[in-house]
């Protein structure tokens, strides 16, 4: 017998060949139709088993024009929010007896990401019932455009996270209010002098810095250069913190409070400082961002901003079952979800 990975999978012609019956006998067997004996399908079920025969349930799909599977692209996945994202979402689905394949791309050079289109158009073309974008990173033009060709080709889509240039049903986080929220508690506990973390190496235009910068100016101040920390961009935010505790180390003047983007960061960020001699929150405050589980039962109790995932998997599948059951048949819809304040004992009021 050749090894396994050289033996040629058994086709349901060879299925057929065993029991001695026709092709379409033995493919309606396979799925159960009922106007074949249970004797019938249990041959054709053993004769199958015997020779390693799977069924390719897609083909089938698509010869019904109809199929279960809910296409799920992410261009890339992190180790903290991102995933949790798509967990919630593909659990809800899996539950509903979806089946939910996820398609991630996580290469990346100098913080940007490549080949997007090929792996979205290899999506596409599987033709799955609907499919679920994660936009975070969707921001080339030909990685829309192949979601633009599978809506033009009467497709379903639902898109999450991040606004782009595609008429689709879209839920997105308000990034921009979540930073403000941040920003704005540490203004109203008497901090003047804030600094602000983000990772990335490029964040023109990032909602984040819209958001911290937004809430100063309510209070008639404009960020300092120096105390604006970016450009860390490792995969592990606990390597982040590190690199933000280097940063603020080295400063010669040094705000009384920071915004971190995100939880794991800012407690890696503590941990780092402490060492130092800089106690959370007697000599710096800190408020986090995302609301982790960390963030409470951490060795700190951080005050951070919930990014609220469970409400964005919820709102994600509504609009996805609403689309699929007919219910929903107008123009494209959007739904903002924010993030709220959770205060803990990382943030000082000064006098």
């Amino acid at each position: 017998m050749p090894p396994i990975s050289t033996r040629k999978s058994a086709t349901i012609h060879d299925v057929a060949r065993a029991v001695g019956m026709s092709k379409s006998t033995v493919s309606a067997a396979l799925i159960g139709n009922s106007r074949h004996s249970e004797a019938t399908r249990q041959a054709v079920l053993k004769a199958a088993q015997e020779l390693g025969y799977e069924a390719n349930y897609h083909a089938q799909g698509l010869r019904k024009q109809l199929n279960d599977i809910i296409g799920f692209f992410s261009p890339g996945l992190d180790l903290g929010v991102s995933t949790l994202k798509t967990q919630a979402i593909t659990q809800r689905l899996s539950a509903r007896g979806y089946n939910v394949p996820v398609l991630a791309y996580g290469c990346r050079e100098n913080g940007e990401f490549y080949g997007q289109e090929e792996l979205l158009a290899d999506l596409r073309r599987q033709k799955p019932r609907a499919m679920i974008c994660s936009t975070r990173n969707l921001q080339y033009e030909r990685a829309q455009q192949e979601l633009r060709r599978y809506l033009e080709d009467g497709g379903i889509a639902v898109c999450f996270d991040w606004p782009i240039a595609v008429e689709t049903d879209a839920v997105l986080f308000d990034r921009v209010h979540n930073s403000y929220v941040a920003t704005r508690h540490l203004l109203e506990m008497g901090h003047r002098d804030i600094g602000f973390y983000i990772p990335g190496l490029d964040i023109s235009g990032n909602p984040r810095v819209e958001g911290f910068s937004q809430a100063l100016s309510e209070w008639g101040l404009k960020p300092r250069a120096e105390w604006f920390f970016c450009g860390g961009f490792h995969l592990e935010a606990e390597r982040e913190g590190r690199w933000l505790a280097e940063k603020f180390l080295q400063l010669h003047e040094r705000p009384t409070a920071m915004a971190v983007v995100n939880d794991i960061t800012a407690l890696a960020f503590a941990s780092q400082i402490k060492i130092a001699g800089i106690e959370i929150p007697r000599d710096l405050s800190l408020v986090g961002h995302d609301g982790r589980a960390a963030a409470e039962i951490g060795f700190l109790p951080l005050t951070t901003v919930t990014y609220p995932v469970e409400a964005i998997a919820d709102a994600v599948v509504e609009m996805l079952e609403s689309r699929l059951s007919g219910h929903s048949t107008g123009p494209a819809r959007r739904e903002i979800v924010l993030g709220h304040l959770i205060e803990r004992q990382s943030v000082r009021r000064l006098s």
